[in-house]
Order: structure tokens, then C-alpha cells, then sequence
């Protein structure tokens, strides 16, 4: 099976230029990876941008050291740039990580990251709570308050907001009457501050 008469070919592979996607370049099959129209045998980009996966908020209490590296989702190209637009001026960028040692008071920070390669580029916010481990009624101070809040969730006898982040202050990996009796400790100066070792 030919191609019509008097349609320009000159690459041979069998597609008028009108619907050659590579008119200059044999590419019988017009393979178009990206889709953009322009077939991979003449796209200077025929891959796909990258994208980034971030979490909405990393949780991290008063005074704790963290490191954070971005997900990437670019499956047809590994090569591609970590860029950190803003961050906060107590944590460094170094290539693909984020790392500090948090402040010593209750913060909001905002993060700003962009992930590019020759094909384009995707940007993306994360917020990083800072907290005081412990501060469960979310006054910015440790105190009986927290106690009183940790309790009646517990008990759900008064189901308040509470900051489910700042109440696991033994490190068990859950929240329960033994963090009351934690925070209760550390209050009246006979634990290690809440959350040491986590």
C-alpha cells in the first residue's frame, strides 16, 4: 500500500507531510511519547516533566533534627533537578535534601520546592509544623491545661480538637493515659522533657 500521489514524503516512511508528525524524520509508527504533536524522532523533549508527590505538612517538635528529600514521579526519565525556592533560614538545602534542627518555639514554616528537567519543571509547597511536644490543647505552653485536654479526648467525655501530633509524648507510637501520666511527671520535674528519644 502506497502513499497518494503527488504527496510530499521526503523521509520516506510512508505519511503525508500534512500528517507526518516528524516530516523531516523517518518515523513510519509516529511514535509521540509526550503527545504534544511533534513525534519523539524530532522532539528535542519527548519525554514527560516531573512531578513532585509532597506531603501537605511534616510534623516536628521543638528542637528536633529533620531531614526531608521529595518524591519525584517522572517515569520516563530519571535525570531531573531539586531546586528549594524557600525554606526556613533554621534548615539548609544540599541537592535533593532538606535538613536542621528545628527552632525552639512553635512555628509554621512554608517550603517551596521545584523539580525540573530539559522537558519542564513542577512546583509544589509543603508546611513544616514545628510544636511543642506536649502542647496538646494547642495553647503554645506545656501545662495542667494539656493534661485536662489529653484526658477528657481519652474519655471522649469533652471530644475537643486536640493536636494528636504533640500528644504521643512517651514515643509509644500511640496516645493513651500513659502520656497523661507522662506530661503529669515532666510537669512536676521528674521525667525527661516529652518526646526526648522520639
Amino acid at each position: 500500500m502506497g502513499i497518494a500521489l503527488g504527496c510530499s514524503d521526503p523521509d520516506g516512511d510512508q505519511i503525508c507531510d500534512p500528517d507526518d508528525n516528524c516530516p523531516n524524520d523517518h518515523n513510519p509508527l509516529q511514535e509521540d511519547y509526550d503527545g504534544d504533536g511533534i513525534g519523539d524522532a524530532c522532539d528535542p523533549c519527548s519525554s514527560l516533566p516531573p512531578e513532585l508527590a509532597l506531603p501537605d505538612t511534616l510534623y516536628h517538635h521543638t528542637g528536633q533534627y529533620c531531614a526531608f528529600v521529595p518524591t519525584v514521579i517522572d517515569p520516563d526519565d530519571s535525570e531531573h533537578t531539586i531546586t528549594y525556592l524557600s525554606h526556613p533560614d533554621w534548615c539548609q538545602a544540599d541537592g535533593d535534601s532538606l535538613y536542621g534542627t528545628t527552632t525552639g518555639t512553635a512555628a509554621l514554616d512554608t517550603v517551596i520546592i521545584e523539580a525540573s528537567d530539559a522537558c519542564g519543571s513542577d512546583i509544589d509547597t509543603l508546611l513544616i509544623l514545628t510544636f511543642v511536644c506536649g502542647d496538646v490543647d494547642k495553647s503554645g505552653s506545656l501545662n495542667m491545661s494539656d493534661v485536662v485536654a489529653l484526658i477528657n479526648w481519652i474519655f471522649q467525655s469533652n471530644p475537643i480538637e486536640v493536636a494528636d501530633y504533640a500528644s504521643d509524648v512517651d514515643c509509644s507510637g500511640s496516645i493513651n493515659m500513659s502520656d497523661v501520666v507522662y506530661i503529669v511527671n515532666y510537669i512536676f520535674g521528674t521525667f525527661d522533657p516529652p518526646c526526648t528519644g522520639c
